[in-house]
């Protein structure tokens, strides 16, 4: 076609006439209808980009950030794709009777991408754990849709994977980690319906510490059969440092999570869905659940020992 057109046609107008008509005719048979030019019949780099960015939105339509530390850290995650986000409280062991959810403010408008569903904001409460007991009163859990747990020692770690009101063992990367990560532990809190988390916000801010993530991350997907139950979040009340669904996927891969969508997608709904049934068997509000689905939720889980629901 190329040699075709660049060729200069005879002379005589009969010639020349067949020359564009030949031209047209192959231009018509290599683009398709409606398109005149050879050109337009694939897409350029920025579309392509597009479409693989809409691909990923809509494979991860359900994604979950569970640990923003700021509001703006959550319109942060929503901007970015993410449906369900949690705006964290952090405090110690020590002053978790005093702990409130972090407030929103005024109702706003967030950007968000046009394949997300909807929009959910949770409410979560992160006790920093330095002793063999988690002793949290009834009426604060109930005002958290998930509760997590940061393991300081051994003795922590094991209370952490074996309390019924933990819906979330968070595991600290920032540094080597103080404690050893038991396969009877982590068997004992799977079976019981919590996850694990890694945040990432460390090795954004301090590159040399990705090592510890790596090692951390590395030993929780051997013991929880490739990632099945592995939460990857930000972790930084700044929202600079939080990522898109399809990055975390990409740092799964790189820490041998074998369904590298489910860090953001079924392992961290595996700690909402936790967090649901631990407030409908303490007879709490769960007003973003219908009924239907919360006792199918909590007819599925593992039998144990459960509170009576008040009436």
């Amino acid at each position: 076609l190329t040699k075709n057109v660049l060729v200069r046609p005879r002379s005589g107008r009969g010639s020349a006439e067949r020359g564009a008509h030949y031209y047209s005719t192959q231009c018509e048979r290599a683009s398709p209808a409606g398109n005149s030019s050879p050109a337009s019949s694939q897409p350029g780099p920025a579309a392509l980009l597009q479409q693989r960015a809409d691909a990923v939105a809509a494979k991860m339509q359900d994604a979950h950030e569970l640990r923003c530390g700021s509001v703006a850290a959550a319109e942060r995650a929503y901007a970015l794709g993410y449906a369900s986000v949690a705006l964290e409280t952090l405090c110690d062991a020590a002053h978790a009777s005093d702990a409130k959810p972090l407030d929103w403010g005024e109702p706003r408008d967030v950007e968000t991408l046009k394949t997300t569903p909807r929009l959910r904001l949770l409410k979560r409460l992160t006790v920093r754990l330095d002793a063999p007991r988690v002793s949290v009163p009834q009426k604060v859990l109930n005002a958290f849709d998930i509760v997590a747990a940061v393991p300081e020692t051994d003795d922590a770690f094991r209370a952490a994977c074996s309390c019924n009101d933990v819906d979330l063992i968070s595991v600290a990367c920032g540094a080597r980690l103080p404690f050893s990560v038991a396969r009877k532990d982590v068997e004992v809190a799977i079976k019981r319906g919590a996850a694990f988390e890694v945040s990432y916000a460390h090795s954004i801010g301090q590159p040399r510490s990705l090592r510890h993530l790596t090692a951390t991350g590395l030993r929780l997907a051997a013991l929880t059969n490739g990632g099945r139950g592995l939460v990857l979040s930000c972790g930084s009340p700044d929202a600079w440092r939080v990522r898109s669904p399809g990055d975390t996927a990409a740092l799964a891969a790189m820490l041998g999570v074998r369904n590298t969508d489910g860090v953001v997608g079924a392992s961290a709904a595996r700690a909402v869905e936790a967090g649901a049934a631990r407030k409908y068997n303490a007879g709490a509000d769960d007003s973003w659940l219908d009924g239907d689905e919360i006792k199918a939720l909590v007819e599925a889980r593992p039998s144990g020992k459960r509170r009576r629901r008040r009436k």
